[in-house]
């Protein structure tokens, strides 16, 4: 069992690190058992492992495909032509990060889809990646057809994409994939529009932890952009 005193320690430790972005916060009371998994998932991240996959990306990867043929730069490791997969708590945290960040602003129709997909932890794992893959498949289709590649919306989105280093490895997207509290906030989210989502965990202090990373050790830092 874990003590409210343990809890306490934790969260001390966690944001005790933090730089001056942070002053004032109130911490989040996280779950320290979720908050450890979370730590220990982004440390086991291997790229043989087999639970990663293609085609489970978001969507200003899909963006990207159909103007490229090719994922981001970040799915490529130097001098090595195959992009990384992803595994499926990634996909749920990276998709949750595109639409909170901004990059869906202009397409609230597809954000609401995809924020409630990435939160329905109803869904396994196969059952997930098959609804992801027809989201994405009708996202595409519209942007072949509506002109985004033509009117420059594609570099709005590209220059809210490479703000962070890891769309996929931020503190609050994350924790909304481990911790039933934060997922609680996140579903709170889903009948709002894209302005009140981000008023929402601004007034629960929240944001700082959006462009921060998940730290291998007890104390987070800001991911650099790209």
């Amino acid at each position: 069992m874990i003590t409210d005193i343990k809890k306490k320690k934790l969260l001390d430790s966690t944001f005790s690190g933090a730089t001056g972005h942070l002053q004032g916060f109130v911490p989040f009371e996280i779950d320290a058992a979720a908050f450890e998994r979370m730590k220990t998932f982004k440390s086991t991240g291997k790229k043989d492992d087999p639970a990663r996959t293609q085609g489970i990306h978001g969507p200003y990867e899909e963006l990207m495909l159909r103007r490229t043929g090719k994922l981001p730069p970040g799915y490529y490791s130097e001098k090595d032509p195959q992009p990384w997969g992803m595994r499926p708590q990634e996909s749920r945290s990276n998709i949750l990060w595109q639409v909170l960040s901004g990059i869906m602003d202009r397409h609230p129709e597809f954000a609401t889809n995809y924020l409630a997909l990435a939160l329905d932890s109803g869904l396994g794992n196969k059952e997930y990646k098959k609804e992801l893959k027809k989201l994405n498949g009708n996202w595409g289709d519209y942007l072949d057809n509506a002109g985004v590649f033509r009117d420059h919306v594609h570099s709005a989105m590209k220059h809210t994409y490479d703000r962070v280093a890891c769309p996929a490895c931020t503190m609050l997207t994350s924790l909304a994939c481990e911790d039933k509290g934060m997922r609680a906030v996140f579903q709170e989210l889903l009948p709002l529009n894209m302005a009140d989502r981000r008023k929402l965990l601004v007034e629960k202090g929240l944001m700082p932890l959006l462009d921060m990373a998940v730290p291998v050790d007890d104390k987070p830092k800001f991911i650099p952009g790209r």
